[in-house]
C-alpha cells in the first residue's frame, strides 16, 4: 500500500478515536427514504384540476398529488399538531403515536377548488386556502379538542357548513360565516353521550338534510336517523331503530337510501331504504358479523363501494349486484371510527377512474376497478414494527410494519415492497441469508428461500416475536398472540409448543421480545405483555423445554443481553400498572436496578447493546428519539437528529456503521457513519472468509465507505477502474491485521481531481483471492 493510501487510513482511524472521545455517539447524516406507503383516513380529488389529489392519513397530517397518485409530497404547514402532554397532564404520547390529528373527513369548496376542509379527531376543524400549502384552526365556538366525524358543505350557498362532532362534546353544529364560527343545532341530540354518525343532503334540494346520532348508553334518544326539510332549522325522527353511518340518496328517487347501519353488537351491515328511512331491509349476504360493512361512497355516477369484511365491493345497478375489487382493506384501529369510510374518491368526469385510501395506501384504477395499483411514491407515513440487515451483505436490509414488509439492497437509500400484510417480526438465517421469515397480524408465520421474494405458510399464529437461535439456525422460537411460544428444530417445517398459559379472566397476555443467550444457548428470556397478573419476565435454561417467571418489572416490551456477560440483563417495560422505564439485571434476571438517569422520556419502545462494546447501549422511545449511554446505562445522553423521534425499533450494523431506526409513522431512518464509542473504525468480528462488502453508500454523491473481511493478516491491493477497464483509482499494497476493514473513496482519481459520473469497479486482491464489486458515482 502506497503511503497516501496508509496516512489516510491511519487518519481515518485516529480521528474516530478522537471524535469519540468528544461525544458517545454521532452520525454525520440521518437519512430517510421511505418505505413509501401511508395510513389513509380520507381522500378527495380536486374540480377542475382531477389530477390533484389529496390523501389525509392516521397520524401523518395530509399529503398532496398533482398528477393523479403519481407522486405525493407532504403538505403539513399549520395542520393542527398532537402535543403529547396536553390532555389531562398524561405523560403518554397521543393515542394513535402521530405528530398529527387523524384526519376523519376532507372537503373541498365547490367554488374555490384551492379551498380545503380538514376535519380531525381530537383537532377541531382547519382550513386551507392555497391548496393545502398553508393550514389554519377555524373552530370558533367548537369545544376544545373536538373530534370531527362528518363534515357537510353547502353545494350552493357556501357560507353554509355544518359538522358533526363525537363525545364527550358530540352533537350538530352549523357555521354561516363559511366556517368560521360554529354554532350547536338546536333539535339534534347533543352532549358527553353523543356522536353524530352522517350529514347529507337530497341531491338537487340542500334545504332536505338528514343527520345520524348514535349514544354511549343515552336512554331518550339511543341512536336513529333525523331529517330536516327546511335547511336544518327544525328535525323530525325517521328512524330510532339503529345508528347509520355514511347514508347515501339515490339522485333520481330521493326515497331510496342506502347506509352502513349498526343494528347491536358486532352488527355492521349494508341496509337499503325505499320509504325514506323509515324502514331498512339488509343484504343477506352481508350479515356476517365476522365481516362487518365498514363504509359506504356513491360516486356522482351512483356506483356504489362498500368495504366489506377486509375487501371492497363495487356495485354498478344501485346494489342489485356486487363484484369484488382486489384491495385489501383492514379493519380501522382505535380513533378512526366505524362507518367514515371507506377512504374512496372517484374522478367526477370520469367514473373509470377511482382512487381508494387504505391501510398500506393509495389504490388507483383507470379501469373502474377491474385492476388497481398502489401509488405510493413520496408518501411516507410507514409504522415500523422492525428492522432486520442481512448477517453477509449489510445492503440488504428488511422492514417490516403494519402496512407491509419492504426490502432495500441499498442500505436503505431505496425500498421495495414486497407486500401489504402486516409484519410484527422478521429474521433472517445466519447461515443461509436468503432464508428469511415473517410474521405478524392473521398472516401466520411465512418463509421464503428467496429473500422474501416468495413465501409460504408454515405457521398459522399470529406473531408477535421471532428468534432464531445463533448457534443452531435449524432451531426457530415464535411467539404468538395471545399467549403461546412455539419452537421449531427443523429450520421452522414442524412445530411443538414450548409454552402458553391461560390468563385470568379479564386479563391480556402477550409475548413481546424473545432473546437468546449467546454464551449459553440454552438459556432464554421472553418479555411478556398484559396485565399486572401476568406480565414480567420469563426464563428457561433448557431450551425452552420448561420457563419459570423470574421477576415482575412491568410488561418487559424489549430485552438486551450482555455478549460479554449474559448475566447482565436490560429490559424496557412499559404498562398501565408500573412505569415505563430501563432496568439492569446482573443476575440474570432475579432482581433488577433503574438505570434511566438523563433519560426524559415516558415511552420505552427497545434497548440495543452494541455487540463490540457491552457498555455502549442505545435506547429507542416514543416520544423523544433515541438515547445513548456510554458506562452500561449508568448515565444516558439524548442522541441528536434530525430523525423521527417515535421509534419501535433499532437495528445496528457493525459492518458498515449503520444505524436503522424502524419508526411509528414515518417509515426507516437511516444515521451514516454512526461512532458507537468504538475506539477503533475497523471492528474486531473475526471474518470467516474474504469478501469485499457492498459498497455504501451506492448510488453516492460525495464518498463511499468500502468495507472488506480478511480471514488472515496479509496484503491487499484495491483498483478502481471504469467501465472501459481504465484504473483511475490504484491502491498500493499494504499489511492489514485480521479483521474487517473499512476505507472511504471520494472520488479523485490517481490523476488528481474528481471521476465523471458513472458506473465503476472496485476489485479487492489478497493473494490468489479476489472480488469485484460495482459502484456509482452521482454528481
Amino acid at each position: 500500500m502506497g503511503s497516501k493510501f496508509f496516512y489516510m487510513y491511519q487518519f481515518i482511524r485516529k480521528s474516530t478515536f478522537l471524535f469519540f472521545c468528544c461525544s458517545g455517539i454521532s452520525a454525520q447524516t440521518w437519512n430517510n427514504n421511505g418505505p413509501f406507503g401511508g395510513y389513509i383516513t380520507a381522500l378527495v380529488i380536486d374540480s377542475p384540476d382531477t389530477n390533484i389529489v389529496y390523501a389525509g392519513t392516521y397520524g401523518g397530517g395530509i399529503f398532496k398529488s398533482v398528477n393523479g397518485a403519481q407522486s405525493w409530497e407532504p403538505t403539513n404547514n399549520g395542520f393542527p399538531v398532537w402535543d403529547d402532554f396536553t390532555i389531562v397532564g398524561s405523560p403518554l404520547p397521543s393515542w394513535w403515536s402521530g405528530d398529527f390529528y387523524p384526519v376523519t373527513s376532507l372537503r373541498i369548496h365547490p367554488q374555490a377548488p384551492g379551498h380545503i376542509y380538514a376535519g380531525t379527531a381530537g383537532g377541531g376543524i382547519a382550513q386551507s386556502y392555497n391548496g393545502g400549502e398553508t393550514w389554519a384552526p377555524t373552530n370558533g365556538g367548537l369545544p376544545d379538542s373536538a373530534i370531527v366525524t362528518d363534515l357537510w358543505l353547502h353545494p350552493d350557498t357556501t357560507s353554509i357548513l355544518f359538522c358533526g362532532l363525537e363525545y364527550p362534546n358530540g352533537g350538530l353544529y352549523q357555521s354561516a360565516d363559511g366556517g368560521h364560527n360554529w354554532t350547536l343545532v338546536p333539535g339534534v341530540p347533543s352532549g358527553k353521550t353523543y356522536r353524530l354518525t352522517t350529514i347529507n343532503h337530497e341531491p338537487g334540494n340542500p334545504s332536505t338534510l338528514y343527520t345520524g346520532v348514535t349514544s354511549a348508553g343515552d336512554s331518550l334518544f339511543a341512536w336513529g336517523l333525523l331529517r330536516s326539510g327546511n335547511g336544518g332549522q327544525t328535525w323530525e325522527t325517521v328512524s330510532d331503530a339503529y345508528s347509520f353511518y355514511n347514508l347515501q340518496i339515490d339522485s333520481d328517487n330521493p326515497q331510496k337510501l342506502w347506509s352502513v347501519v349498526h343494528t347491536g353488537f358486532l352488527q355492521w351491515l349494508l341496509g337499503h331504504s325505499t320509504d325514506g328511512g323509515s324502514t331498512w331491509t339488509f343484504y343477506p349476504d352481508m350479515t356476517n358479523p365476522w365481516e362487518t360493512v365498514l363504509g359506504l361512497y356513491a360516486d356522482t355516477f351512483w356506483n356504489l363501494y362498500i368495504i366489506h369484511g377486509n375487501s371492497m365491493r363495487k356495485s354498478m345497478d344501485h346494489g342489485r349486484t356486487w363484484k369484488t375489487i382486489a384491495v385489501d382493506m383492514p379493519f380501522y384501529p382505535l380513533g378512526v371510527f366505524l362507518g367514515t369510510g371507506p377512504s374512496t374518491a372517484t374522478n367526477q368526469l370520469d367514473q373509470n377512474t377511482l382512487f381508494i385510501g387504505s391501510e398500506a395506501g393509495v389504490y388507483r384504477s383507470d379501469d373502474g376497478g377491474q385492476t388497481v395499483r398502489l401509488q405510493e411514491q413520496g408518501m411516507i407515513n410507514t409504522y415500523i414494527n422492525d428492522v432486520e440487515v442481512s448477517p453477509n451483505n449489510p445492503a440488504i436490509v428488511y422492514a417490516g410494519g403494519r402496512q407491509g414488509m419492504w426490502k432495500s439492497i441499498d442500505g436503505g437509500e431505496s425500498w421495495r415492497r414486497l407486500n401489504t400484510d402486516q409484519v410484527n417480526a422478521i429474521a433472517v438465517n445466519p447461515d443461509h441469508p436468503d432464508t428469511v421469515y415473517w410474521g405478524g397480524g392473521d398472516l401466520g408465520l411465512i418463509r421464503s428461500y428467496d429473500g422474501g421474494e416468495t413465501g409460504e405458510k408454515i405457521n398459522a399464529g399470529r406473531i408477535t416475536a421471532l428468534e432464531i437461535r445463533p448457534d443452531s439456525a435449524n432451531i426457530l422460537f415464535a411467539g404468538t398472540y395471545p399467549s403461546t411460544i412455539y419452537k421449531s428444530i427443523d429450520y421452522g417445517n414442524t412445530w411443538n409448543e414450548s409454552f402458553s398459559t391461560n390468563p385470568p379472566i379479564g386479563s391480556s397476555f402477550w409475548i413481546e421480545d424473545i432473546a437468546i443467550d449467546r454464551v449459553d444457548t440454552r438459556v432464554i428470556y421472553f418479555g411478556a405483555g398484559g396485565n399486572w397478573e401476568v406480565h414480567g419476565l420469563y426464563k428457561s435454561t433448557d431450551s425452552g423445554a420448561t420457563w419459570k417467571k423470574v421477576s415482575d418489572p412491568g410488561a418487559v416490551i424489549s430485552i438486551a443481553m450482555d455478549p460479554s456477560n449474559s448475566n447482565n440483563i436490560y429490559i424496557a417495560t412499559g404498562s398501565a400498572d408500573k412505569k415505563s422505564t430501563i432496568y439492569l439485571s446482573k443476575d440474570g434476571g432475579q432482581t433488577f436496578q433503574e438505570v434511566r438517569t438523563g433519560i426524559t422520556s415516558t415511552r420505552m419502545s427497545k434497548i440495543f447493546i452494541n455487540p463490540e462494546n457491552p457498555n455502549h447501549l442505545l435506547l429507542g422511545t416514543m416520544d423523544q428519539g433515541l438515547f445513548s449511554s456510554t458506562n452500561g446505562g449508568m448515565t444516558w445522553e439524548s442522541v441528536p437528529g434530525p430523525y423521527y423521534l417515535r421509534i419501535n425499533d433499532i437495528y445496528f450494523s457493525p459492518i458498515t456503521g449503520m444505524i436503522y431506526l424502524g419508526t411509528n409513522g414515518m417509515g426507516v431512518w437511516g444515521g451514516d457513519r454512526i461512532v458507537l464509542g468504538i475506539n477503533e473504525f475497523d471492528n474486531t468480528l473475526v471474518p470467516e472468509s474474504f469478501y469485499l462488502y457492498p459498497a455504501y453508500p451506492n448510488p453516492f454523491n460525495g464518498s463511499t465507505v468500502l468495507t472488506f473481511n480478511l480471514p488472515n493478516a496479509g496484503n491487499i491491493e484495491m483498483t478502481i477502474f471504469d467501465l472501459t477497464g481504465k484504473v483511475v483509482k490504484r491502491f498500493s499494497e499494504h499489511t492489514f491485521s485480521r479483521g474487517t476493514h473499512k476505507v472511504f473513496w471520494d472520488g479523485n482519481s490517481d490523476e488528481g481531481g474528481l471521476v465523471h459520473s458513472g458506473v465503476f469497479f472496485v476489485r479487492l486482491k489478497s493473494g490468489q483471492a479476489t472480488m469485484t464489486r460495482k459502484i456509482t458515482l452521482l454528481k
